[in-house]
């Protein structure tokens, strides 16, 4: 044998060896031959992918920051960690922390910062390809990094300040570091004086993992399983060791030195099983409830986002098809089954990819309808359906089949294509306005005059003036300023709403539907008399299977002093009021019939404006849908200030507007 492999390594000419693979090939199945053919100018097919990659991602550079806000949060954090000792708990604190470095040396630059997600993004396709160059066949490989590489959908993320480009580069470091020292080692094959330093590299990206994106707990529980699965018991006993090793000290670490309380994941986990996540009062999800929402999210991110990453489906207004969602489970669990004998970094690697995507399936909230939240998977998600075809076809019963192998992998490329290159068409006048200083080029204008208001607030409100507005974070990506968040109305759980009826000796309810309040003079006359009273307004919805509304109430509840209480009702009569008198059975029915309630207290708000020393709002024109001027705008300062005003009419008065159609105006708050 060492004779052989002396004489092998003393050959001068390679190039007949591997002519006679070639020529081996030919007689064997078509997947044969595709498999070397790829292997043979594998380095460049890696640098075509790599350069449209590259390519498309500097011609589609987006030097805005999204109109969604989260990635300016992480600007936020990563300047409040830096400047301030502010320690990011808020989802995973790695990423905010990384930029803080940045932040510190350049300042606020977006477009600065944005670079990192492209050299993430091309980190991962570097390290993609080195975790799985050589282990798995290079006909799934190849094809499946040619498809990400002209995905419209997934190099939007190279130019944006999201987590998931980075989050993405630390999974395709784990994926090749648990191949090399896992998968490629025979478990008895080293001692661990010998290995202890690759178990603490995998501890140490798997505490990277969970610090990125609180998901990334996933990645450890994979692991854990997929080393039971294999019984292999020491890998298993050392990788424990190691991540617990390295994950406990830097826990230690933020708790003693930013004194956080709970692990890092603990901080989101309490919301996750809500209803609703920003209406605690709707209550928690039952088992049947979580079921649906694995259903309904299933639906959402295999059957809608992911055929929108591969181009076949339209990214405007795409829609559910539940055949499609089958289709995509059946081909990653018959990928699955297909390689657990035959290749374990593909095992592993599909394990993973599916397990990540139950955990996400059953963790958020359907109306939240992200593609982010799977991005990061898409590319293990192509790997594993390309698997699943690869394998189907290499059934004896279906070789004759194998030539169209290549067939989905040809219709997705040459539907992504021409897709890429339209947006690269469409952005061009953007980007060359944008180099050129042009910040506002390519904005809608509900979001011009929301910065430019932003913009006006920080050269004429005083910065001890709090200013509170939906979107804080881009507001002070634009000017450096800091802004209160509103992201949701504040509510009252149902069961202490109605508990708290009775701690008011001598004063009793009333309650009366206004809904038509602004078309009934009557009932605007009543309401005016009894504003003083209002204790709470109940905004209540239901909605068919169509989304349409079919029921809508506005019932305010007044406390009324009880020697006063006969003589409201009389004159709520004599105006033609109609008096709602099971205030219980009314909250019981909604809860029964899955009506959708939020129970507001006007005092408890002004409580929280108080407690946070706010003094204006901006009320803006932000658009639901951000294609379209449809009228529909998100409503939640506007919600909060109408409730308010509904007991203190004259709570606020108008400052400033900008901006003739999508307005943003500031009010100032009078308590």
């Amino acid at each position: 044998m060492q004779n052989s492999k002396n004489k092998k390594q003393s050959t001068p000419n390679l190039k007949k060896p591997a002519q006679t693979n070639v020529n081996q090939s030919k007689k064997g199945s078509f997947l044969d031959i595709t498999d070397v053919f790829f292997t043979k100018y594998s380095k460049i097919f890696f640098w075509v992918g790599f350069g449209l990659t590259l390519l498309f991602s500097l011609l589609l550079f987006d030097m805005k920051v999204s109109d969604g806000g989260d990635d300016s949060a992480y600007i936020v954090r990563a300047y409040e960690f830096i400047h301030n000792g502010v320690f990011p708990i808020f989802q995973g604190p790695l990423y905010p922390i990384v930029l803080s470095f940045f932040v510190l040396i350049f300042g606020v630059k977006v477009s600065l910062l944005k670079l990192l997600s492209l050299a993430s993004i091309l980190g991962q396709y570097y390290f993609l390809h080195k975790a799985f160059s050589k282990r798995i066949p290079s006909s799934i490989l190849y094809p499946a990094l040619l498809t990400i590489s002209v995905s419209t959908s997934f190099l939007y993320y190279t130019s944006q300040t999201y987590s998931e480009g980075f989050f993405m580069l630390l999974q395709s470091i784990f994926l090749w570091l648990v191949f090399k020292y896992l998968i490629d080692t025979k478990e008895d094959e080293k001692s661990i004086k010998e290995t202890y330093k690759n178990y603490l590299w995998i501890g140490l990206i798997i505490f990277a993992i969970i610090w990125t994106r609180n998901v990334g707990m996933g990645a450890a529980i994979a692991l854990i399983g997929y080393l039971i699965l294999n019984l292999e018991w020491r890998k298993l006993a050392y990788s424990l060791g190691a991540i617990v090793a390295v994950l406990l000290p830097f826990e230690v670490f933020k708790r003693l030195l930013f004194h956080t309380e709970g692990a890092q994941f603990s901080n989101q986990a309490s919301g996750l099983l809500l209803k609703d996540f920003y209406n605690p009062a709707k209550g928690n999800e039952d088992i049947v409830g979580l079921f649906h929402r694995f259903i309904d999210n299933s639906n959402l991110y295999l059957s809608k986002h992911f055929f929108v990453f591969i181009g076949l489906k339209p990214e405007d207004m795409p829609q559910i098809t539940s055949k499609l969602t089958i289709l995509v489970y059946i081909m990653v669990i018959w990928a699955l089954i297909a390689v657990v004998k035959k290749n374990k970094p593909l095992f592993f690697s599909i394990l993973y990819t599916g397990f990540m995507l139950l955990v996400t399936f059953f963790a958020v909230q359907k109306h939240w309808d992200q593609p982010r939240l799977i991005i990061p998977y898409f590319p293990l998600l192509i790997i594993s359906i390309y698997t699943g075809f690869y394998y189907f076809l290499k059934l004896k019963w279906f070789k004759k089949g194998q030539i169209l192998y290549l067939l989905p992998f040809l219709i997705i490329f040459f539907a992504s294509f021409p897709r890429v290159l339209s947006k690269v068409d469409k952005h061009s006048k953007t980007l060359q306005a944008n180099l050129s200083g042009n910040i506002f080029y390519g904005m809608t204008p509900d979001w011009v005059n929301y910065i430019k208001m932003s913009e006006w607030v920080d050269e004429n409100i005083a910065a001890e003036d709090m200013v509170a507005c939906r979107k804080p974070e881009i507001s002070f990506v634009y000017t450096g300023r800091g802004f209160y968040g509103m992201y949701n109305v504040p509510t009252m759980d149902p069961d202490t709403f109605l508990m708290s009826l009775n701690k008011k000796p001598g004063f009793v309810p009333l309650t009366v539907n206004i809904i038509q309040m602004s078309n009934s003079p009557q009932v605007q006359q009543f309401h005016r008399q009894m504003s003083q009273y209002t204790y709470t307004l109940i905004n209540s919805s239901l909605m068919n299977d169509s989304n349409q509304i079919i029921g809508n109430k506005v019932l305010a509840v007044y406390l009324v002093p009880e020697q006063y209480k006969d003589s409201a009702v009389v004159f709520g009569n004599n105006l033609g009021i109609e008096f709602e008198s099971d205030l219980p059975g009314i909250i019981r029915t909604f809860l029964k019939d899955n009506w959708s309630f939020a129970i507001h207290n006007p005092d408890l708000m002004i409580e929280e404006l108080r407690a946070n020393k706010i003094k204006y709002f901006i009320l803006a024109s932000l658009r639901k849908n951000p294609s379209a001027n449809t009228g529909d705008i998100i409503t939640t300062l506007h919600r909060f200030i109408y409730f308010v005003q509904l007991k203190y009419p004259n709570i606020y008065k108008e400052v400033h507007t900008i901006g003739a159609t999508e307005p943003s105006t500031l009010i100032k708050i009078y308590y």
